[in-house]
C-alpha cells in the first residue's frame, strides 16, 4: 500500500473549472484503485508557513497505480481545468519510514 498527499489552494474565482476537474479527475483516479482516505482544510498555522488550504490523503495499492493515474491521457485532458481551478497543487508520494520496523 502507498500513500499520496495532495495539497492545494482552490481558486475561488473558477468554481466551474473546479467542478469539471473534480468530476473528471476523480473518475480516472478511481479506475487506478485510489481510495480517498482523509480530507482536511488547513486550520490555524501555529508554527511556520504552509500556503495550501486543502489537504487530501489518498491510498493506492502500489506506486504503479499512482503513476498510471497521473500519466493517463484522460487525466492529462483535465489538467487545464486543474490549472484554472487551483492557485497551487502539489502531489507527493509518501514513503512509510516505519514500514517493516519493529515497535
Amino acid at each position: 500500500m502507498v500513500w499520496v498527499l495532495v495539497t492545494m489552494t482552490p481558486n475561488e474565482q473558477e468554481p466551474e473549472a473546479l467542478e469539471r476537474y473534480k468530476e473528471r479527475a476523480k473518475a480516472v483516479r478511481d479506475e487506478y484503485g485510489a481510495q480517498a482516505f482523509r480530507r482536511w482544510d488547513a486550520g490555524e498555522r501555529l508554527v511556520g508557513s504552509f500556503p495550501d488550504e486543502s489537504i487530501r490523503l489518498l491510498r493506492f495499492d502500489n506506486e504503479e497505480q499512482v503513476k498510471g493515474w497521473l500519466e493517463d491521457p484522460r487525466y492529462a485532458e483535465v489538467i487545464p481545468f486543474r490549472e484554472k481551478a487551483f492557485a497551487s497543487v502539489t502531489v507527493t508520494l509518501l514513503r512509510d519510514l516505519d514500514e517493516g520496523a519493529t515497535r
